[in-house]
């Protein structure tokens, strides 16, 4: 069975590798480069972490600017060459409404009858 990745394990991964990043959103057509999630450096890093959680070996030719342009482009890669597979994203959680004090209030009400 393949092993699943995401845009939310590879962002996780970013993040690990440059605590900075978490300031900042990054979606899946975010411009690593130019956004400064990553650099030469980190790439070995994100390379390194890849063979290590993914049990791949990366082939070092795939070291190519594209590849690592954005979340998109990494996911591409590792399903199409490195046969992953693409699993689904966590959905966001929208939280719940806060109640105003008068809805409260109502609701209270309610209960009581």
């Amino acid at each position: 069975m393949a092993k699943k990745i995401n845009i939310d394990f590879l962002k996780g991964i970013i993040l690990e590798i440059n605590p900075r990043a978490r300031e900042r959103d990054i979606d899946p057509k975010t411009n690593l480069f130019e956004e400064r999630f990553l650099d030469s450096y980190s790439v070995i890093q994100l390379v390194n972490a890849f063979e290590e959680r993914l049990g791949i070996v990366f082939d070092y030719g795939d070291l190519k600017a594209p590849y690592f342009r954005n979340l998109a482009s990494l996911q591409k890669l590792l399903a199409d060459k490195y046969g992953l597979e693409i699993g689904a994203n966590k959905k966001a959680q929208k939280k719940p409404a806060q109640e105003t004090p008068k809805e409260k209030e109502q609701a209270k009400a309610k209960k009581k009858k």
